[in-house]
């Protein structure tokens, strides 16, 4: 995976609306805070060159080489699925100067499906800071993180309590403390991320002694810390959190995720090309589309609704939503 130019990195700055920063941006925790929260808020998780005509004749396929995702993304105003995304996202990190590192997902339909069985079919970037790991993901789409999340403090006992399990430090958190401490020194960022989106949360959980998470693999890793599997969780629309996916902290070269981009954007079975997807959030809520339906949220409450009825009607909810263009590549 290769880094941006800096000139590729102030035209990605752009992009996500983050033109104050100039390059060279300082790799600290403030710049990795805002660079998250604005890439959400500004490129759409979408998976359109798979399911419309014009987004096909544009870019045909899905490529995860940096040159052809800095030329789709950035230069065309498209968006992406959650490779593509968090890709060019870790890109752009390193070309800050962070240490980054890539990780493998599986996502989880519920419940129902044992986590060995779960599809290793989304990916995360990993964030070191001054020895913290620091779990980013700007590909999961409308109910992903705003802002990234340390990995190695996860909730730790039944009555809410967070501790490090890595043991870099002895203190533990309640819920309510929790996010005030981690982002006390980027207070106003998580004020523009959470200010005015209620009903939005992540945390991360270990399993639990009933659950099976036993993987055969040998793959080396490069990092110094062993930690358990890790269950990223979110808010559902009852205000109650629920497994998004599952991960172990070792890290993924980016050949392997050729490979998974290739199964992804190919295969009959793969669920981009059965379901098309697009969604984005924004300052106090997020906006959707579904192949059949836009949706626009307020928090959690749905605040607006539209089936389309022509694919001109289509394209241009995708303009007034998303701020998607499908002009010639």
């Amino acid at each position: 995976m290769d880094l941006l130019t800096p000139e590729q990195l102030s035209n990605y700055l752009f992009r996500v609306n983050l033109s104050i920063l100039t390059v060279p941006v300082k790799p600290d925790l403030q710049t990795l805070c805002r660079i998250h929260l604005a890439h959400v808020q500004n490129i759409p998780y979408e998976n359109l060159s798979l399911h419309l005509s014009k987004a096909n004749q544009q870019f045909p396929g899905i490529i995860i080489q940096t040159g052809s995702l800095f030329r789709k993304i950035v230069q065309h105003g498209r968006g992406g699925y959650c490779f593509e995304q968090n890709l060019l996202f870790a890109a752009a990190l390193k070309a800050c100067g962070f240490s980054i590192y890539l990780l493998q997902i599986r996502t989880l339909k519920g419940p129902a499906v044992p986590v060995p069985d779960a599809l290793r079919v989304h990916m995360a970037v990993g964030v070191v800071l001054d020895g913290i790991h620091w779990h980013c993901d700007v590909g999961y789409g409308g109910k992903g993180l705003r802002l990234p999340i340390r990995n190695d403090l996860v909730q730790t006992s039944k009555d809410g309590k967070f501790a490090s399990v890595s043991n870099k430090e002895d203190k533990t958190y309640t819920e309510s403390t929790l996010c005030s401490e981690l982002y006390k020194d980027v207070q106003d960022v998580w004020q523009a991320a959470h200010g005015t989106c209620s009903g939005y949360g992540h945390r991360l959980r270990t399993k639990s002694t009933s659950e099976n998470t036993t993987e055969n693999t040998t793959a080396n890793t490069t990092l110094q810390i062993q930690l358990p599997g890790l269950f990223m969780q979110a808010l559902d629309s009852k205000g109650c959190f629920q497994d998004l996916y599952f991960f172990h902290l070792q890290e993924t070269k980016f050949p392997e995720f050729l490979l998974l981009n290739w199964y992804t954007s190919t295969c009959p079975l793969a669920s981009h090309l059965n379901n098309t997807v697009v969604a984005m959030q924004t300052p106090d809520g997020r906006h959707t589309y579904d192949g059949k339906e836009f949706k626009v949220f307020t928090g959690t409450k749905l605040a607006w609704s539209k089936h389309a009825q022509s694919e001109d009607e289509v394209y241009f909810h995708l303009k007034q939503l998303f701020n998607l263009k499908f002009d010639a590549a």
